[in-house]
This record gives C-alpha cells, sequence and structure tokens, in this order.
C-alpha cells in the first residue's frame, strides 16, 4: 500500500476530483458548439449530478463526522477536514451553475424567443390567464402546513420543492398582531414545474413556486405575508441493509426503502433573499447545520430545465438525430449462426442495440433454447428483454436471472421486475450477501444436431435499451467454449454455494480481478526493464484504488507508456518528475456519455484486450461482483484498439488532466478530431488519418487526398465573413465554422471613395482574429474575396497591402459580375428554383441576376446598397418625405437603364443580403414562427411593404428596438430594405424567397466541382448557426 506521506503528493480526493468531472460537464452547458436546448440539458444534468452526490456520498462522509471517526482518506484529510473542503468546493459549483443560468443560457434562450419569465415580466393578458389557471389547475392541490404549538413542523420529503413563509395575522382597530407565525407549502411533485402560457410572442415560461408564491394571499386569508421563500431539500438517501441478519433480502430492501425517504436533511438549497428569521427556523425544525445551507440567485433547482425541453419542441435546438449502424447479420433467427461462425464486438450507441434484445428475443422463442442465464443491474421501465425472459418462461424455458434490488435508485423498479420475474416462472436470484452484482453477461444454451452449444452476451452496460441510445459501451458476441465454462461457474456462484476456481480465460470481482489486472501491469513493468514493447491502454469511469495506482506508479518509474482515458474520477496526478511521468490522463466529455471500460496491454507485441463491468475503484474491485473477459477473436481486438486510438486522438471533446491535478482542454493540436462524430459517421481516426508511433504518443498525419480544409473570407462593405469546409474527393463537404465581425468598411467613403483608416483598422483587427481561426487546421487553402467597398475605393492598393501584411494571403477585389455569379452558384444549388430575380443587396453595391429555368441569364452589379443610399440621401434618424422620395427616384432611374428587368416580370425575387433577410427575421417575429429557418422562407409582398412601412415611419430608437431588426443595422436598414421594396413595385413580383446560402457557398462549390471533378454532393444550407443573429 501507499505511505500517507506520500499520497498527498500526487493523489487528489476523491470526491474534489468528482465534483472537476461535474465541472467539465457544465462546461459543456457554456459551449457553443452543442445546440441551445443540449446546453440547457447538460445543465440540469450537472444539477442532476451534483444532488445525488450530496444524498450519497457528502452524506456518508457526514455520517462519518458524526460518528467521530478519525480515518484519513488517502490525502490525508480527516472525515471532518474533508466535509469542510468539498462543502466549499460543492457551494462554489452551486454558484457558477446558477451563474452561467442567468448570464447565458436565459438570455440565449430569450433571443430564440424562449422567455421563463417572472410574474412581474407579464403582459396584462397573459397575467390574466395565468390567475385563472392558478384558481383551477394549482390552488385546489395546494397544502398549506402551519407550524405552531399544536400544528408540528411538517414532514418535507427528500427533493421536494417547498416554499417556507412568515405570516402575522392582520392588525385589528382594537388590537396590532405582532406574533410571526411559520407555514410551509410543499409543491406537489404532480404538478407541472414549468407552466406554458399560450398567449404572447415566442414561448413564454413561468415556474410554479413563483406562480404560487404571487397568489399565495388566497391561502392565508387574514393573515399579512412578510416572506415567501423557495427552498429545496435533500436527504441522506443510502441504504443501510443488514444482509447478513435478513432472512429475506426483497423485504428488507423493501423495508429500508421507506426509511430512507425520512433519512437525515444533508442540504438545503434557499432563495438567497431568504431571511434569517427563517434560516434559523428551518435550522432548528429539520435539524440542520449551518453549513449545510446554500443560497443561490435565480430558480433552487436547475433540473426543471429537463422538463422545459420537452415542451420547447424545437427541432433545430437540440442534437439531431443519427441513424446507428445495424449488425444485420444479428438480426433475425440467424443470429446463432452467426454467433457459432465468428465473435462480433458492437460498440454502442454507434452500433444499434437492437442485436442484443435480438438474442435474448429468438432465445425466448426458440425451440432449440433450454435455458438462459442473465444478470440484470439497471432496465428500463418497459423492458423487452425482461418480457421476453418472462415468455421463455412461461414457455418452459429454464430462465434463471439475478436482479439486483441494491442497484441505487433504481430499487424500486428492480424490486417491480423481480416480482413480475417471479410471477411468470423466472427463477429470481436478488443479489448477494454483501456483495452487488454488477457483472453484464447473458448465457444461452440450445439443444443442438451436434449436441449442447452456449452462446454468450457480455458487455460494459447495463440491458437497458434506453440507455444505450446515451452511453457508449462494448458488447461481445461469442460462443468461446472457454468463456462458456467460466460464465457457467459464474452463475453457479450467484445461484447456489459455488466457489469459482481456475477460470480459464475470464476473471470476476471481489479480488479477482484487481489480482490479474495488477499481474498484467507488473508484466508490462517487467517487460519494459527487458528493452522489450511495453505500453498499458485504460478506458474507465473512474480510477482511485491506491493498489492499482501503486502499480501504475511503478510501472511509469520503469519506463512503461500508459495512456488513461478515465471520464469521471481520476486520484493519481499525471506527469509529476519520476513518479508519474509517463502516465498521461485524458477525460472524454461530449454528447454521448463514456461508459465502455478497456483494458489492453502490450504483451510485447501481442497484445492483450479486455472488456469488462469493472472501473478501478475499490467497490468494483472488492466489494461487488464484476467480470472481465478478454476479446480473443484478432478482428474484434483490432476494432477494440481503433476505438481506443480513435478516442486518444479527440481534440474536440477531451480535456487533459495536468500535473497538479487540474484539468484543461486540449489545445497542442491543430487539427479538430471528434472522436463522437467519427463514431456516429462509423470511422475511426485511422479511417482519415495515417498513423505511426512515436515514443509513447500517437502522431497521426493527414491524408491530403481523403479530405481538403478550405477557407472562404468575404470581405463586403458592411462585414466580414469567413466560412471554413472541409470536402471529400466524392463532392461531399461539410461546414466546420462560420465567423462574422460588423466593419462597416465603406463608412465615411464620401464621393472620393476614400476608405477610412477606423474602418480600416476594425477590418485589419477582424483579419488577425480570422488568422487566429485558420491556424487551427493544417494544409487549409484559403480565398479571400472583397466587394464593393474595396473595388471601389481611391486607396484599395495601400488596404490591399495592410490585409495581405495581416493574414499572410492575398486580398482577391472580385467584379460585380463575379460576384453576381458566385451569388446564383450558391443558391440554384441550394433552393429549388426555376425562374427568379436573385438580389442581393450589400453595403456598397446590388448584385441582380436573372434566372430562367435555373440557368443564369442575365447579370449585373450596380453602385448602390445599405450604407451608400443611406448615406447620400436619408437622415439616421426619422427619415423625411423628401429624402426618401429622392432615394426612391434615384433607384427607379437605375432600374430602368437595366433593359432586361422588363424580361422578370411576376418571377418571384431570391434576397441574399443582411437588410433583405432582416424583412423575415421582422416577419417571423411578427408572425411567432418558432424553428423555422430563414434559408426558403417565404413573405407575400404586400407583408414586405408593410413591414417596410413600419420601418419608415420610426426614428432611430424605435427601429433599433423592432424585433428581428439588430441595433446596429437600425441606421440603414431603410437604405438596405428600399431596393428590393422598389424592385417589387418595378417588376409587379408578389413574392420574395430568402436565402442563406450565396458568394461564399458559391466559390465553395465552384471550387469542389473544379477539384474534384464531381457535382456537389447534397448541398445544403447549415441551419445550426444563429439564423436571428444579424448577417450582411
Amino acid at each position: 500500500m501507499l505511505t500517507e506521506n506520500k499520497n498527498s503528493k500526487y493523489l487528489v480526493n476523491r470526491e474534489l476530483s468528482w465534483l472537476k468531472f461535474n465541472d467539465r460537464v457544465l462546461a459543456q452547458a457554456n459551449d457553443q458548439r452543442h445546440p441551445l436546448l443540449e446546453r440547457a440539458r447538460f445543465l440540469s444534468i450537472t444539477q442532476k449530478n451534483l444532488d445525488e452526490w450530496f444524498m450519497v456520498r457528502l452524506a456518508s462522509i457526514h455520517q462519518m463526522v458524526q460518528l467521530r471517526l478519525k480515518s484519513k482518506d488517502p490525502t490525508g484529510l480527516s472525515p471532518t477536514e474533508e466535509l469542510d473542503v468539498i462543502s466549499l468546493a460543492a457551494g462554489a459549483q452551486l454558484k457558477k451553475q446558477h451563474s452561467l443560468y442567468a448570464r447565458s443560457l436565459v438570455p440565449m434562450l430569450a433571443k430564440k424567443h424562449i422567455n421563463i419569465l417572472g410574474i412581474d415580466e407579464l403582459e396584462e393578458s397573459q397575467y390574466d390567464w395565468l390567475e385563472k389557471y392558478f384558481q383551477q389547475e394549482i390552488l385546489p392541490i395546494l397544502t398549506p402546513m402551519a407550524d405552531d404549538g399544536t400544528r408540528p413542523f411538517p414532514f418535507l420529503s427528500n427533493d421536494s420543492l417547498n416554499l417556507g413563509i412568515r405570516i402575522v395575522a392582520n392588525p385589528t382597530k382594537k388590537k396590532k398582531s405582532k406574533t410571526e407565525n411559520y407555514a410551509f407549502i410543499q409543491v406537489p411533485k404532480n404538478l407541472q414545474r414549468v407552466i406554458k402560457l399560450p398567449i404572447g410572442v415566442g414561448q413564454t415560461y413561468v415556474l410554479i413556486e413563483d406562480v404560487i408564491r404571487e397568489y399565495i394571499n388566497l391561502l392565508f386569508q387574514g393573515y399579512k405575508i412578510q416572506e415567501v421563500t423557495a427552498f429545496h431539500l435533500l436527504r441522506d438517501m443510502e441504504l443501510s441493509i443488514a444482509e447478513e441478519d435478513s432472512p429475506n433480502l426483497l423485504k428488507e430492501v423493501q423495508t429500508q426503502l421507506k426509511k430512507r425517504e425520512r433519512g437525515q436533511v444533508i442540504r438545503l438549497v434557499a432563495e438567497k433573499k431568504m431571511s434569517k428569521k427563517l434560516e434559523k427556523h428551518l435550522q432548528k425544525a429539520l435539524p440542520l447545520n449551518k453549513r449545510r445551507i446554500y443560497r443561490v440567485s435565480g430558480p433552487v433547482d436547475l433540473a426543471f430545465l429537463d422538463t422545459l425541453i420537452k415542451q420547447v419542441q424545437i427541432p433545430e435546438l437540440i442534437y439531431q438525430p443519427f441513424q446507428p449502424r445495424t449488425e444485420l447479420s444479428l438480426m433475425g433467427k440467424g443470429i446463432f449462426k452467426t454467433i457459432a461462425d465468428h465473435d462480433v464486438l458492437l460498440q454502442h450507441p454507434y452500433d444499434d442495440y437492437g442485436p442484443v434484445v435480438n438474442l435474448i428475443n429468438q432465445a425466448a422463442d426458440d425451440d432449440q433454447t433450454m435455458a438462459i442465464k442473465m444478470t440484470l443491474y439497471r432496465v428500463s421501465d418497459h423492458s423487452p428483454i425482461v418480457a421476453a425472459l418472462g415468455r421463455a418462461a412461461e414457455a418452459g424455458k429454464q430462465v434463471t436471472t439475478l436482479v439486483e434490488v441494491k442497484a441505487r435508485f433504481d430499487e424500486e423498479n428492480n424490486v417491480h421486475w423481480a416480482e413480475e420475474l417471479e410471477k411468470q416462472g423466472v427463477h429470481v436470484i436478488y443479489g448477494l450477501p454483501n456483495l452487488k452484482v454488477h457483472a453484464k453477461m447473458t448465457l444461452i444454451i440450445r439443444k443442438e444436431s451436434s449436441g449442447i452449444k452456449r452462446y454468450m452476451h457480455v458487455g460494459t452496460g447495463n440491458y437497458n435499451e434506453v440507455t444505450a441510445r446515451l452511453y457508449t459501451d462494448i458488447s461481445l458476441f461469442t460462443s468461446n467454449d472457454l468463456l462458456a465454462d467460466d460464465l457457467a461457474q459464474v452463475f453457479n456462484y450467484l445461484t447456489g454455494y459455488f466457489a469459482p476456481k481456475n477460470l480459464k480465460i475470464a476473471h470476476i470481482s471481489p479480488n479477482g480481478i484487481a489480482d490479474h489486472l495488477e499481474k498484467l501491469i507488473d508484466a508490462e513493468s517487467e517487460a519494459e526493464l527487458k528493452g522489450q514493447i511495453s505500453g498499458i491502454w485504460i478506458k474507465a469511469n473512474s480510477l482511485n484504488d491506491t493498489n492499482i495506482i501503486e502499480h501504475l506508479i511503478y510501472a511509469s518509474q520503469t519506463g512503461v507508456p500508459i495512456h488513461l482515458l478515465i471520464r469521471g474520477i481520476e486520484t493519481l496526478k499525471p506527469e509529476i518528475k519520476s513518479v508519474t511521468n509517463k502516465i498521461k490522463v485524458h477525460s472524454i466529455v461530449g454528447r454521448f456519455l463514456e461508459h465502455s471500460r478497456i483494458y489492453r496491454f502490450a504483451n510485447n507485441g501481442n497484445p492483450l484486450t479486455y472488456i469488462s463491468s469493472a472501473d478501478l475503484m475499490p467497490r468494483n474491485l472488492y466489494r461487488r461482483v464484476e467480470l472481465l473477459v478478454p476479446i480473443v477473436d484478432p478482428k474484434c481486438e483490432s476494432e477494440l484498439a481503433e476505438i481506443f486510438e480513435t478516442m486518444w486522438a479527440d481534440t474536440v471533446n477531451m480535456w487533459k488532466m495536468k500535473s497538479d491535478g487540474s484539468y484543461a482542454r486540449h489545445s497542442k493540436r491543430r487539427r479538430r478530431v471528434d472522436s463522437q462524430a467519427l463514431f456516429m459517421e462509423q470511422e475511426f481516426v485511422a479511417d482519415r488519418f495515417a498513423e505511426k508511433f512515436v515514443g509513447d504518443e500517437y502522431v497521426r498525419l493527414k491524408v491530403g487526398e481523403f479530405m481538403t480544409k478550405f477557407a472562404i473570407i468575404d470581405l463586403g462593405s458592411n462585414s466580414i465573413r469567413m466560412t471554413i469546409s472541409q470536402y471529400r474527393k466524392n463532392g461531399e463537404y461539410e461546414v466546420l465554422g462560420r465567423f462574422q465581425e460588423m466593419v462597416r468598411l465603406s463608412a465615411g467613403m464620401g464621393r472620393k471613395r476614400v476608405l477610412q483608416s477606423d474602418a480600416i483598422d476594425r477590418t485589419i483587427q477582424a483579419v488577425k482574429e480570422f488568422k487566429k481561426e485558420i491556424a487551427k487546421y493544417d494544409q487549409i487553402n484559403v480565398r479571400a474575396v472583397a466587394t464593393a467597398a474595396v473595388r471601389q475605393a481611391s486607396n484599395q492598393e495601400e488596404f490591399l497591402e495592410r490585409f495581405q501584411s495581416a493574414l499572410d494571403q492575398p486580398l482577391e477585389v472580385i467584379s460585380g459580375i463575379q460576384e453576381a455569379h458566385y451569388d446564383y452558384m450558391g443558391i440554384i444549388e441550394t433552393l429549388p428554383i426555376d425562374n427568379a430575380l436573385i438580389l442581393d443587396t450589400g453595403g456598397a453595391s446590388l448584385e441582380m441576376v436573372m434566372v430562367r429555368d435555373r440557368k443564369e441569364i442575365h447579370a449585373i452589379s450596380l453602385p448602390v446598397g445599405a450604407v451608400n443610399i443611406s448615406e447620400t440621401y436619408l437622415e439616421k434618424d426619422k427619415i423625411s418625405a423628401v429624402s426618401f422620395f429622392k432615394s426612391s427616384t434615384a433607384l427607379q432611374r437605375l432600374f430602368r437603364d437595366v433593359s432586361w428587368l422588363l424580361e422578370v416580370r411576376n418571377f418571384p425575387i431570391v434576397a441574399i443580403g443582411g437588410s433583405n433577410r432582416t424583412l423575415a427575421k421582422i416577419s417571423r417575429r411578427q408572425r411567432e414562427v418558432v424553428g423555422l429557418p430563414i434559408h426558403g422562407y417565404h413573405l407575400p409582398s404586400d407583408e414586405a411593404n408593410h413591414i417596410f412601412e413600419q420601418v419608415l415611419g420610426s426614428n432611430l430608437k424605435e427601429r433599433g428596438d423592432l424585433p428581428g431588426l439588430a441595433k446596429n443595422r437600425a441606421d440603414i436598414i431603410v437604405g438596405g430594405m428600399l431596393p428590393i421594396i422598389k424592385l417589387f413595385q418595378y417588376i409587379d413580383s408578389d413574392q420574395v424567397i430568402f436565402s442563406q446560402s450565396g458568394l461564399r457557398e458559391g466559390i465553395l462549390f465552384e471550387e469542389i466541382q473544379k477539384v474534384t471533378g464531381h457535382e456537389v454532393l447534397d448541398p445544403r444550407v447549415d441551419e445550426s448557426v444563429d439564423t436571428e443573429s444579424d448577417e450582411t
């Protein structure tokens, strides 16, 4: 064992390590690469994670303090010291959660017209509706509970939302009341916490505690309300089961579940405004130590965000569904033939979970199946696997199932399923005394023509088809006879009086897995000392077992390269000189919860690879029944190695642990590798990158001919934008990033057409920021183009030199006709139009393209745009009739000079450019359209004219406050909208179709066709970008 004085040097406290993991999950809620509602979901997850940690982990340490235990943790902290440290850290995390909610999430949701409002923010009509809703739906269910001499303090259940109320009796003419009383209302859990109002713009929600607070007087008539404060309460939820003294484990668990609901209060989160009086009253009544009370600004329990997400239902604000790969050979009746022929390895959720369910279904309905033996730890509420087991038993098959009724927070569900299975004739084991059975294994015995044949499934995850879509896990299907002999012994151990000895290839806990892993680690140390090939690769959820850590440290000191992918708790500090310098630790946190366990050892060039249900924690290794099985099929072993290598190469979801125990996002490699995205595309990193092994690091070199990266910079008169994309040889492409800065390059150019120094400086600064983004990618092609402002500038040459110096790339000044052509290319590939007039209104130019039968017939560029129309003709504030007339007349003269415009009469207009798209944004807000993208949005010309009249009749401030209109466009929006309004009249067009695809997409599509020789495959517009943002 490690000595105590060494621990503090290179170990992290277990609970602090877990809180750091939850911090990494919390960081996802602030990561803009995730869709907005998924960010809200991550925040909700961190809240639920933290709640469970308080109910179990902090509660356990609190019990140790109450028992006055003096034992110290591996870092040398006593229970009292540990409780102080982790309580402070947990409080800081709570504050961070609520700060992110209030400062980031709520405003971002509001931008998408998803408003979480206080009662005082409601409109009169909304308030009237809410009052009726309260009286009809909420008030009848509420129970105010007094707390006085005759009515004792009420019981407040675990995980409950409550309102604490201070009241005094209303004074009369004869007597003034001074006595304060307390009352409590527990918000019923069968009421919806989040209430959606059917009235108003967008989607408006209020929280039930705010509603009850608003109408609280209806519950306390005759009393004056002094205070109403919401608080959330958690209790100690650890089960205390005397297993050795209990003759019936099932009944003991059921009894303890009832007792657990009345466990000691372990945490209370209250609104910041809670008075000292109410706080002291709660401390005494519960009872509760003051340091167990946390105050927050905002809602006291953020888990309500889960409910909000379900109500919002805007598809583009959540992850797009992906289709997992289905191993067809494992579907249907042929599954036994496939498994008999060869082992099959699946990685969920990227591989569909259907084959696992199909295996049990086929065994249940198969006449040749004699017996099914299975362990169940956590199953879904409507488990098809449980149903199949019951069906098999009713069909006369021998079905034996161990249902672990002590699986934390799944106890009630498992007790229910255990009883149901027993009713159907399944032989159910409820677990083992003093041990949890966490192994995931199935053994099916069939009588075939050649004799008895055994089929197995072993996994790293639960038999739960719901969580299999959210967690990453490994499934192994096999008929290996040696493993079948081992599993037969393990099941005999679980069901009877049998001590498994001399297992042939598998290993089980308690103790057996730890012993074997320690031997494997030590063997790598010996190999390194002999000059042989050595290496250790471990992926697990947690690592804090000091015995395993001791062996890993020794291996590092001998020079064995050790790669640890540990998602959560990791108490060993890596890369400490002379101690852990050969150990590198990564943690992957992304869309899916990493849950698979992989153990791989170099073995002098003949790798030994295992999967397991066990993490490297004392509870898994010494207090549970776990299973570790080898991957003996070469193809499966190779697949598992590639899975690990792909995850190790991740630079998007990966966090690197530093030698002080802190974590940082990986930033050394510029290339973006998203392992989860690769797996969704059914690729390994080696499919995209050539690899070679250098020392103890994997280095992968870009395979250039497979994917080309291309950055396009478009410098307009009003803004500068960049799109970074990548495309394949077959013409397929994807957008990696979009960037935009409003620089107003053409502002103040005047008649001499001189770019002003402040505008140039703004532009160059934006270029430097773009350069940083480009630098994140290796071997990237860059094309920068400029349009009207630079095209017209008299100091063009000077500006081009500064631009090239800032970007290390030349700026290409394209003609107006080229610009119009690229607009056409971007639109024709992404919108189903046959005949149309394309209109691109920029800051200093206006491009038009006539499209007939999808072909580009005519194109022209006119030297007018939003900025120069505004500067030449219009006032910044209120637009006068005279200036409006002059600007309209000037545009009409320009249109008359374009003879072919007569050919597009009655054609729809396809509009691009920020000023034009503002019409769509205002329309969507006025129509209360949610979730419909701007690309392809249709607007009748009469509605467009109505919006323009609103804009024209407003002053500058009123325009800036108009929903859908960006404030930084308010001074030029009249000049920007004027061309399309006049074109409606000139060509007698009755509708406009808006496009988010234009010049940059046109350049990209032309590049793809030129380089690959293929048409663009599946051209599309990236609707994940903020379609409400101001795009020019």
